[in-house]
C-alpha cells in the first residue's frame, strides 16, 4: 500500500482505501481502477493524497530531506497541531507541508 501525492497519481493505478471528500463522503470505492474521470473527480473535490496497491516509499525519500529530518520535524510539529483534527484532508496538507518545510531547515 502506498500514500500518494495527487499530483503522482497515474490511470491505471488501483486504489488500496476509498477516496473521500472532505465531509467523508465516498467519492471512489477501494479496488476501482482509475480512469481520466476518476482523476479529474479527485483533484476537483480537492483531494490531495490517496492510498494506492503497490510497495510504498517512505516519506523523505520522495521529498528531498533525510529521513532523520523529516522524523524529527514531524515529532516537532504534532504538538502544534495537536488541537486539529489531521482527518481533515486540509489539515493533512497544511501539517504535511509544514513539516517539510521544518525538515529542509535541517537538511543541506
Amino acid at each position: 500500500m502506498a500514500l500518494i501525492s495527487t499530483e503522482e497519481v497515474q490511470v491505471g493505478m488501483t486504489l488500496e482505501k476509498d477516496v473521500k471528500n472532505s465531509h467523508g463522503q465516498v467519492l471512489i470505492r477501494s479496488g476501482m481502477e482509475l480512469k481520466d474521470r476518476h482523476l479529474t473527480l479527485i483533484r476537483s473535490w480537492g483531494v490531495t493524497e490517496v492510498v494506492v496497491r503497490g510497495e510504498e516509499k517512505p516519506k523523505s525519500e520522495t521529498l528531498d530531506v533525510t529521513p532523520e529530518a523529516y522524523s524529527w520535524a514531524e515529532s516537532v510539529l504534532k504538538f502544534r497541531f495537536s488541537k486539529v483534527s489531521l482527518a481533515d484532508p486540509v489539515m493533512q496538507e497544511i501539517f504535511r507541508q509544514s513539516v517539510m518545510r521544518k525538515a529542509r531547515t535541517l537538511t543541506p
